[in-house]
């Protein structure tokens, strides 16, 4: 079986799509995966690199990765959007997100990962509007 380097992870409503890749750069697997099967499948794979869109969802997700053993790089979708080839659906979207964590970045442009102190008390800022 192939060692997983980099992965892209999309993440839909109902299921979550990885796009897996190697050292020498070849697709090893593309793959929707249930909620319930998500965690199971992080489980069974060595440590890799993980590249996640941003959103209010995957702060939580990443936390979970990165205490796994992964490294998980949030992307901001505006990175995502230029690296999309063909029509947005969720495979494509999780190779463009691989494409887009591959690249070379700033550091400022890949998305810190949130604690939960943090987001906790953006949701308390929140509420008093």
């Amino acid at each position: 079986m192939e060692t997983i380097t980099t992965l892209g992870l999309d993440i839909a409503k109902n299921f979550f799509q990885v796009h897996c890749i190697d050292e020498s750069g070849t697709v090893v697997l593309r793959k929707p995966l249930q909620q319930t099967q998500l965690f199971t499948f992080f489980s069974k794979r060595s440590p890799c690199l993980i590249g996640i869109k941003a959103c209010t969802t995957t702060h939580h997700l990443a936390r979970t990765l990165k205490a796994s053993g992964h490294e998980v790089h949030l992307i901001p979708p505006a990175y995502v959007m230029p690296y999309l080839r063909r029509q947005k659906n969720v495979a494509a979207d999780a190779a463009a997100i691989y494409e887009a964590v591959t690249r070379t970045f700033h550091e400022t442009s890949i998305s810190g990962l949130r604690v939960t102190r943090k987001l906790g008390l953006a949701a308390v800022a929140r509420g008093m509007h």
